[in-house]
């Protein structure tokens, strides 16, 4: 997801890309977003309670990064 993600921001970032492929990348990403946070709630529902472990805060971490990125890949550019 990772990946998929730094592709996204390529793609709607790109001067290359057109106004179109632009709005498209903008808007799957929108929709990993919604993946991703919807994952995100499934993991702290699945480790609530569970005494903080260095693993679980690393993947913690990564979801937050993946949701900032795709948060800012998501929203159209003023």
């Amino acid at each position: 997801m990772e990946r998929q993600a730094a592709y996204l921001k390529l793609r709607a970032s790109s001067p290359y890309s057109t106004e179109e492929e632009r709005t498209l990348a903008r808007l799957e990403s929108g929709a990993l977003l919604a993946e991703i946070r919807h994952r995100q709630s499934d993991f702290l529902t699945a480790t609530k309670g569970e005494p903080p472990h260095d693993r679980l805060t690393d993947v913690a971490a990564a979801f937050e990064r993946l949701v900032d990125q795709l948060e800012r890949v998501s929203r159209a550019p003023r």
